[in-house]
């Protein structure tokens, strides 16, 4: 896997395969290639590689948060983000 897309989904095996650092990597690429302006692109990458994580890892509350979220219209990038907001408030 050498690129990372939000709108797609990371085929699980290949995601979990990366090193945690490499993860992370790729999502501030993403970010950095769209010139998406963030206060913090790189902790915005580490907020996508946790839902991402939990996504592949087969948590069932975040895929089936995820499939709710996207039938409710929101991209998989807006659900990933809205996923996201949760996390970070438990985290704070």
């Amino acid at each position: 896997m050498t690129t990372y897309d939000p709108e797609v989904a990371p085929d699980p095996n290949s995601w979990l395969a990366l090193d945690e650092l490499e993860r992370i990597r790729l999502a501030v690429a993403h970010h950095r290639a769209a010139r998406i302006s963030l206060p913090s692109v790189e902790t915005h990458g580490q907020f996508h590689v946790v839902v991402e994580n939990q996504i592949a890892e087969g948590l069932d509350c975040v895929v089936l948060a995820m499939a709710r979220l996207m039938s409710e219209g929101l991209s998989r990038h807006d659900a990933l983000h809205a996923i996201a907001s949760v996390v970070a408030e438990h985290l704070y």
